[in-house]
């Protein structure tokens, strides 16, 4: 705030008059010595009204000590990360580095004042391969296993030739899966020649591209999207693959976010609790799931394998978009990193891009997705959310094991036979003995695949000792 008890900048201007109110005024007639007589009007003004914000503490510092660090380990020119949640659109962490200290406004650089994963559009890149083959996929072109030649490598159009992002790549015929596990131009390209332009920057704004968010931030960028009569073959190439277009990082998260909560676009807030009406309907489930599918497989079999955290499967998508020079053309590079658990709870979306890495590495796998990984996991493990991620090998397995389990819970209320806790976390384990005089010894994280004694032994109403050993659960 400035001297005069106004907001200048980020949440305090934004919110300056709700949350600074309207004075309250007295008037009074006075005498000829200024001596107040009476009261001739009052208007009570307004307190002023507080604000809860929705970014979580731990999470924002954690992002920014993670992004600090990428951006000078690279040697980047800058670098952002946004944490949200897919379903309520709350913003848990938003930064970019460099950036300033409010509390030494004499230090204050002003070109890091503006929050640029708001102000500032960039090209997505290869993220936005995820958008055009869902469009495709939701308009029923096309499915997960349809194949497409990818020319080996080279494909022509008009005067130009479209390359893949890795030279040496000379692919041949490809499912639209393994398109995206390993980031093909060519092959999303032909996807984009089958959609058409009008039918891909139609779910573009939908998906949110291109258009302000409404997020609460003053100067926020609509981005750079093409008109329809604007887009020849080469441009629909382009922008297929997220190149000849530039969006913000936070429509990037947004529409990242649509594909994490089952298909409905959510508009991004820093509230807390904000009441929001309810998101509008993107994508079928049966297409965010083939969806989801296949960006876990880029994360397990593709491109980004960094992103890779133990215990859970993660889906996502990497970018190592051309970064427009200030002279023209292309010079260096944008990496970047986007991502989501899938079979956890909450459903939260973290994306990571580092401008212009100057270092020997500058792929989204070497530079973002390490960032996403120290970020995700930090979450994942504070929120104990390893509970809802387990999966056993086969439904009849896990049919038969809970009716171990339920029926041995029901005998344990006689305290006398000792229940079966394969397959169980130790939260479930300490809640199923609750009353029972039993000492549990855990040995190892993860679910339960042995103990002793075994269950159905049993026991007095002495303390009995139980050792449990546990595994991390498999996930398929």
């Amino acid at each position: 705030m400035g001297q005069d008890n106004k907001g200048l900048s980020g949440s305090e201007y934004f919110f300056d008059t709700k949350l600074k109110g309207k004075p309250h005024v007295i008037r009074f007639v006075k005498d000829a010595k200024g001596r107040p007589l009476k009261t001739t009007s009052i208007d009570p003004g307004d307190p002023g009204t507080g604000l809860q914000l929705s970014f979580d503490l731990e999470v924002q510092a954690n992002s920014e000590k993670q992004l600090r660090e990428a951006v000078i380990e690279h040697g980047a020119k800058m670098g952002g990360i946004g944490v949200m949640d897919a379903e309520t659109g709350e913003i848990l962490a938003m930064a970019n580095y460099p950036s300033y200290d409010p509390n030494r406004p004499n230090e204050l650089n002003r070109k890091f004042q503006r929050l640029a994963f708001i102000t500032d559009p960039i090209e997505p890149g290869s993220i936005a391969k995820t958008f055009t083959i869902a469009a495709a996929m939701e308009s029923g072109l096309t499915t997960a296993t349809k194949k497409y030649f990818c020319e080996r490598g080279q494909l022509r159009i008009g005067d130009h030739i479209i390359n893949e992002a890795e030279s040496k790549k000379k692919f041949e015929w490809l499912t639209v899966t393994e398109i995206l596990e390993h980031s093909s131009n060519i092959g999303t390209t032909k996807i984009a020649f089958e959609l058409g332009s009008p039918r891909l920057l139609y779910f573009f704004d939908k998906f949110g591209l291109g258009k302000k968010s409404g997020i609460e931030y003053a100067g926020e960028s609509r981005g750079i999207m093409p008109a329809i009569n604007e887009v020849t073959p080469l441009r629909l190439s382009n922008i297929s693959f997220g190149q000849g277009m530039a969006v913000t990082p936070i429509q990037i998260l947004s529409a990242y976010a649509i594909i994490a909560n089952g298909g409905t676009y959510v508009r991004p807030t820093i509230l807390k609790a904000n009441a929001q009406a309810p998101g509008m309907r993107v994508l079928s489930k049966e297409t965010v799931t083939s969806i989801t599918r296949m960006l876990a497989d880029a994360v397990e079999k593709g491109t980004g394998a960094n992103a890779k955290i133990p215990l859970f499967k993660i889906a996502g998508k990497t970018s190592t978009t051309q970064r427009p020079s200030e002279n023209g053309g292309y010079h260096g590079y944008i990496p970047g990193f986007i991502g989501f658990p899938v079979q956890t709870a909450k459903k939260y979306v973290v994306y990571v891009y580092i401008d212009n890495p100057t270092g020997k590495k500058y792929y989204g796998n070497d530079v973002a997705a390490p960032v996403f990984k120290k970020v995700m996991e930090h979450i994942l493990i504070r929120d104990k959310m390893f509970i809802n991620v387990a999966d056993a090998k086969s439904n009849s397995k896990s049919v038969t094991q809970d009716l171990v389990v339920r029926n041995q819970s029901a005998l344990s209320d006689t305290g006398r036979v000792l229940p079966n806790f394969t397959g169980l976390d130790k939260q479930s384990v300490e809640t199923l003995i609750t009353k029972l005089p039993l000492k549990i010894r855990h040995h190892g994280v993860g679910l339960v695949i042995k103990q002793g004694p075994p269950a159905g032994t049993l026991f007095t109403d002495s303390v009995t000792e139980v050792d449990l050993y546990y595994e991390p659960p498999t996930i398929e």
